[in-house]
């Protein structure tokens, strides 16, 4: 396995660990981190929703694609994490629970993505 060094020093400049509590798990090894990536070229919608950014493995190759990425979130380390690392303008962050939030603007042009917390 190779490791992402760009995510382990995210999780070192933070001081980050999972909490168990919300089902935390981090992805660090760098070659499925690019399997996921290369996946994203196949992608055709102009709307990107990730669920549980975490300190932003998915959404760093995200924002890098889209023009478009709304983040879910709910735990406040992290979210201070995002807003520090990724304040890119095509990257909307929503400090809430993706499972009670409004998805009324979610439409066909809508794609979902998400390294899902064990607890989902």
């Amino acid at each position: 396995m190779k490791i992402d060094n760009r995510v382990v020093e995210i999780l070192k400049k933070h001081d980050i660990s999972a909490k168990i509590s919300f089902g935390q798990n981090f992805l660090i090894d760098k070659e499925k981190i690019d399997a996921i990536y290369k996946i994203f070229d196949n992608i055709q919608s102009k709307k990107i929703i990730e669920i549980g950014c975490g300190v932003g493995t998915l959404t760093y190759g995200l924002i890098n694609k889209f023009s478009n990425v709304i983040g879910y979130e709910i735990e406040n380390k992290m979210i201070k994490v995002l807003k520090k690392e990724y304040n890119e303008k095509n990257f909307h962050l929503r400090e809430e629970d993706f499972l009670k939030a409004d998805l009324s603007y979610v439409d066909e042009n809508t794609f979902i993505v998400g390294n899902i917390p064990y607890n989902i």
